[in-house]
């Protein structure tokens, strides 16, 4: 058997395009064209979300056996599975469709992370439209097309926000609003700003800083963007953007040193987000300095 779930589950479709998938820890995300036909029911070990995408799902799927009742979700919306048995499906047309993966044990650990846990059973959803999973996904799959997929913070980010939406859309439950946090005591906040600068060539991840904060990664998540005004991915990016900016007035160091050496994993990542921050690429910006 392969080892990526999502193959598993749809069997013979193909990535829609290179660079559309997205795999970090165990868990994964990809765009595929789910090609027609029938496929049989089958044991599934994964939590999976379901992003339809361009044209409507239409087909049969199998409610009890030997009988299948037809179904239509419209583009747009989210169909997910819980671990366990999956009918037998039957598709007359190929659908582009998003997929994400998630590991049992990453959605257990997340509720024991929550400040209050949401009550009930995981249920399935059947085309749903849930706009916080949908922009969530968009965020995911564009990390592997813009060659941001390597940024372990970001990525890691979005996965907790996506598992956390998850367990309150899957009890058909509205996520509850946190009350207001007090901001980050002095002491922990400068510990974490520490370990910001001193690891920035490092791909340092959301459970080590809120590891050192003591914070659940929500938590930590929700008090840093109070109190810092941004993201802890963010300011990361901010402060690594600084760094590489500083150094770059250095014609002795190449770009792709300056971009490891800044916590940068690619030359593309780190030419994206300096282009987006400064208006310039890193090349161009180096050039402009001495022009000046």
């Amino acid at each position: 058997m392969t080892q990526n779930p999502i193959l598993n589950l749809l069997e013979d479709s193909r990535l829609a395009a290179r660079a559309s998938s997205l795999h970090w820890n165990g868990l994964r995300i990809e765009r595929h064209i789910m090609t027609a036909g029938a496929r049989s029911s089958q044991a599934i070990d994964q939590h999976y979300l379901m992003l339809w995408e361009q044209t409507p799902s239409v087909g049969e799927i199998e409610v009890k056996q030997g009988s299948f009742a037809r179904y239509r979700k419209p583009p747009g919306t989210i169909t997910t599975l819980i671990p366990g048995i999956r009918g037998a499906v039957r598709t007359k047309l190929d659908h582009s469709v998003l997929v994400c993966s998630l590991p049992p044990l990453f959605l257990h650990n997340l509720e024991l992370e929550m400040d209050r846990r949401p009550s009930g059973p995981l249920q399935p959803l059947h085309g749903t439209d849930d706009g916080a999973l949908r922009k969530l996904m968009h965020l995911l799959i564009h990390r592997a097309a813009d060659g941001r997929g390597y940024d372990a913070m970001g990525i890691e980010s979005l996965f907790v926000e996506l598992g956390t939406r998850l367990l309150f859309a899957s009890r058909l439950l509205p996520q509850e609003k946190p009350k207001a946090d007090p901001h980050f005591p002095r002491h922990l906040l400068r510990r974490v700003l520490e370990r910001m600068h001193e690891e920035l060539d490092s791909d340092l991840s959301l459970s080590t800083l809120a590891a050192e904060s003591g914070y659940s990664r929500a938590h930590f998540m929700r008090i840093f963007k109070e109190t810092m005004g941004i993201t802890p991915h963010s300011h990361l990016l901010e402060l690594r953007l600084q760094q590489a900016q500083k150094m770059l007035t250095s014609a002795s160091i190449s770009v792709i040193d300056i971009a490891l050496a800044c916590g940068f994993r690619s030359h593309a990542h780190f030419t994206a987000s300096f282009t987006r921050r400064f208006g310039l690429a890193p090349s161009f910006y180096r050039r402009s300095l001495s022009v000046g």
